[in-house]
């Protein structure tokens, strides 16, 4: 059990490495703006969240896209926030401290 729990912290800090940084922030915003497309300045909080999941789950297996999406969710009312707001992916990594 201690083994499997070292494996998942381990697995937690990569791909949270991995959502955190600056360029990876920009690729997942690029993609959930382009899944939203028009409707990005109009989404709701569950159109984003299927958005999100869609990115998670093309970026990374099962797990892991289990633990990206838990990730950005609590970051989803700022992303929802910036879409409305017109804000570029680049703006809102920046606000969010990931660039």
């Amino acid at each position: 059990m201690f083994l499997k729990v070292v494996i998942f912290a381990l697995l937690l800090s990569s791909v949270s490495s991995a959502i955190i940084s600056c360029d990876k922030c920009q690729a997942f915003l690029q993609d959930i703006a382009s899944d939203l497309g028009d409707q990005a300045k109009t989404a709701t909080l569950h159109q984003l969240d299927d958005a999100v999941q869609k990115a998670c789950n093309a970026e990374f297996g099962e797990l892991e896209g289990a633990i990206c999406k838990t990730e950005l969710k609590s970051y989803e009312p700022q992303l929802l926030q910036g879409l409305q707001a017109g804000q570029s992916p680049q703006q809102m990594c920046t606000e969010g401290q990931f660039c």
